[in-house]
């Protein structure tokens, strides 16, 4: 097993520095949604958004609770709404439609209400993606205690050394919490759910405490202490303030989160594209292997299919089967992937080369039966 795993890993670094392929792969959504194409976003409604201040000084911590307003709720709403419409626009499987219409509804409750009732004048929209936001947030201002042993030396005839420990505290600054986003796209006629997606992330940043090179600024501490250079306590207390580091503000965490979890909903919902590389096989006929690497792949098919029909070299067969792949031939590249593997059964580059095209022509029926739905823009 031990010897399985090596192989693996050593398979795995060697493709990393492998000459690679760049090419576009379609993945259908995972969700179903019946034809969709126009939606509009509706409201997003931040159902709880608490922040805390934790301080703490000489061993002793003190927590503040900080309240948000009205109007810091509906600017963080705004907010992580325009990141969900970003993500959207950038699909050209779905229509955005704009309007704020349902914008201007409170709650997705009530949104689900107007629906029901067809109280609502956009006629365009065939679908409305509705949010629910849940934050949390701690702000830390203390400092890390660290037990540290420092060494003087007298000088003299009868020298003699002297350890003493003490502990330091350094002072640090940071910022935790996490963002739940509950997505939900509802079609409009008939009246039905089609997708809900639940998802969380954590954050946690930090400045200051302990630096690496411990010993060597308490040491220098030390020095500027005994040679009347300032106080080290008050110096050391500057430091953070004093840094070029930062933390990252309340509002740049919560766009980077909530892009993050819209993107993953636009993959649930909507046919989504991805640039990939693809490692080339290093060994085998160089002029093959150029062709394909330079994007010439039926010259490269033409090429490899004569070399591989003398001389069936396993690597010759996968990168000929990666000049099919690219060209939409996965029924060829499956074989030919299928024949480099039972060549190498230890080849890591082969088996991922056949699972991957196993995975495509596993989606296939539902990708095509998508793009007919919808259709690009």
């Amino acid at each position: 097993m031990k010897t399985r795993w090596m192989w693996l890993l050593a398979g795995l670094f060697l493709a990393s520095c492998a000459p690679q392929v760049k090419l576009t792969v379609l993945r259908p959504a995972e969700i179903e949604t019946g034809g969709i194409t126009k939606v509009a976003v509706g409201p997003f409604e931040v159902v709880e958004l608490s922040e805390a201040l934790e301080t703490e000084r000489n061993g002793e911590w003190t927590a503040r609770p900080l309240e948000f307003g009205p109007a810091e709720k509906a600017a963080l709403a705004k907010q992580i709404r325009a990141q969900v419409i970003a993500q959207l626009a950038e699909t050209p499987y779905f229509e955005l439609v704009y309007t704020d219409e349902f914008e201007k509804l409170a709650t997705g409750a009530k949104l689900e209400e107007t629906i029901s009732a067809a109280g609502y004048k956009e006629k365009e929209a065939q679908a409305v993606i509705a949010g629910r936001v849940f934050v949390s947030l701690t702000k830390t201002d203390g400092a890390t205690p660290k037990k540290v042993e420092l060494e003087f030396v007298s000088g003299g005839k009868r020298s003699f050394d002297v350890s003493v420990e003490k502990i330091v505290w350094w002072p640090y600054k940071s910022m935790r919490g996490n963002l739940t986003l509950e997505l939900k796209l509802i079609r409009l006629v008939p009246t039905e759910v089609l997708a809900v997606s639940t998802q969380t992330r954590t954050f946690a940043q930090k400045i200051g405490g302990a630096p690496l090179d411990l010993m060597d600024q308490v040491k220098k501490m030390a020095q500027d202490f005994q040679a009347g250079a300032g106080d080290a306590e008050e110096e050391r207390f500057s430091l953070i303030e004093g840094s070029s580091e930062v933390l990252p503000s309340f509002e740049q965490t919560l766009s980077s989160l909530s892009g993050s979890i819209a993107t993953d909903f636009v993959r649930k919902i909507a046919v989504t594209e991805t640039k990939v590389a693809l490692p080339l096989a290093s060994g085998g006929d160089q002029r093959g292997k150029f062709l394909v690497q330079a994007g010439a792949y039926q010259m490269a098919i033409r090429h490899l299919q004569q070399v591989t029909a003398q001389d069936p070299k396993p690597d010759d067969l996968y990168n000929l089967a990666l000049a099919f792949e690219a060209t939409g031939g996965y029924g060829l590249a499956q074989g030919i992937y299928k024949e480099a593997l039972a060549q190498a059964p230890e080849s890591s580059l082969y088996a991922m080369g056949l699972g991957r095209i196993e995975r495509i022509l596993r989606e296939k029926p539902s990708l095509k039966r998508q793009l007919n739905t919808k259709g690009a823009k």
